[in-house]
């Protein structure tokens, strides 16, 4: 289970970078805020499932090797859900900003420069507040990552309970219900509203369809933190009581599908977009198009220089000759040598004959 849950969140987030990553979706805010979030789930997934994956399913615990591990797991996960929450809620809050009147000032929170300094400050401020957490963790056991006293569980369960089951949920009910009555408004203003303005409308049809993701995946997050905050608050009332085997065993049965439940907030977001966001689907084709022409043109780029490169090496290769062929040219060459200096001899010797002659007539005379 997973091992599953890890290949669709992996497949998934990686679906997202690819289609939020365009330049002309990255001018959105709201698609700033989704970038972040995938950020965050693929980072989670790693951090906490993978880990989880390799321990029960491959029995391979990186814990008992690096002890340090524990600390530095729960510290990031910390990080991450805090960051999570955050995001889903500043989106939310972007959403409604959006929806605003021109002459309201939650208009400036919808601009893609503000939304990504909000980026950069919710993760310094969420490093800073989460330093606490590995100094209530430690190992024992050889591999076993527990909460080191009472102080410490009631400390991380507080803040478990503020950071996912109270406050983000509350805050993201809220924007949701005011981004809809605002967008009920948009709608009735625009049915004797003129061409121009309806023209206006269709262009921020990008804007609703964010918005309608957007809400699905609110809707996810809050199936799956409610009962994760209800466990939490039993855990914390009950953690002084005696219970017996079978309770213990209910307990843990269901405390592990309320945190697979979890998970379905980190894995589950790319799969909500293709059925809810035609515009997603359309991108997502678009990219898929721009990158398959791509590789093509650096194929036939790569193809064309190699062809070059053959070409060269065939002009610089001589043709091989048999031996038989070999051995008859050069026996040619050599008698095409001899015929060429003997003539050469035969000239020198005649005329060395006709000085001799020369010289023998001159003593006659003499």
């Amino acid at each position: 289970m997973g091992m599953s849950l890890y290949g669709f969140g992996l497949v998934g987030g990686l679906l997202n970078t690819y289609v939020f990553s365009q330049s002309s979706l990255r001018s959105n805010p709201c698609c700033l805020f989704l970038l972040a979030l995938n950020i965050v789930d693929i980072l989670h997934i790693h951090n906490s499932l993978l880990i989880r994956v390799l321990q029960v399913g491959f029995r391979w615990d990186p814990i008992a090797i690096f002890p340090f591990i524990c600390q530095l797991r729960y510290y990031i996960g910390y990080v991450l859900i805090t960051l999570y929450m955050i995001f889903l809620t500043f989106a939310s809050c972007e959403r409604y900003a959006s929806t605003c009147n021109r002459q309201s000032q939650w208009r400036r929170f919808s601009k893609s420069k503000n939304v990504s300094y909000t980026i950069l400050g919710c993760i310094i401020i969420c490093c800073l507040v989460c330093l606490f957490i590995p100094f209530c963790y430690s190992v024992t056991h050889g591999s076993t990552c527990i909460v080191q006293n009472s102080i410490c569980t009631i400390l991380t369960t507080v803040y478990t309970l503020i950071v996912i089951g109270f406050v983000p949920p509350i805050f993201v009910t809220i924007f949701a219900w005011l981004t809809v009555r605002n967008l009920r408004i948009i709608r009735y203003r625009s049915r004797s509203a003129p061409i121009s303005y309806k023209t206006y409308l269709r262009i921020k049809d990008a804007n609703e369809q964010f918005t309608s993701m957007l809400f699905m995946q609110i809707v996810i997050m809050l199936i799956s933190s409610i009962p994760y905050a209800s466990l939490m608050i039993y855990q914390l009332s009950t953690r002084h009581i005696n219970k017996s085997p079978v309770r213990i065993a209910w307990e843990q049965l269901i405390s592990q599908s309320i945190h697979l439940l979890i998970y379905l907030n980190y894995v589950s977001s790319a799969y909500i977009y293709l059925g809810t966001s035609p515009m997603y689907r359309q991108h997502l084709i678009s990219r898929n198009k721009q990158s398959s022409a791509r590789v093509g043109i650096v194929h036939e780029f790569v193809s064309s220089i190699f062809a070059s490169l053959s070409r060269a090496e065939d002009e610089k290769k001589v043709p091989l000759i048999p031996i038989h062929i070999a051995e008859v040219t050069e026996q040619k060459l050599q008698q095409h040598h001899h015929l060429t200096v003997a003539p050469v001899h035969m000239t020198s010797h005649t005329r060395m004959v006709q000085q001799q002659l020369h010289y023998d007539q001159c003593a006659t005379n003499r």
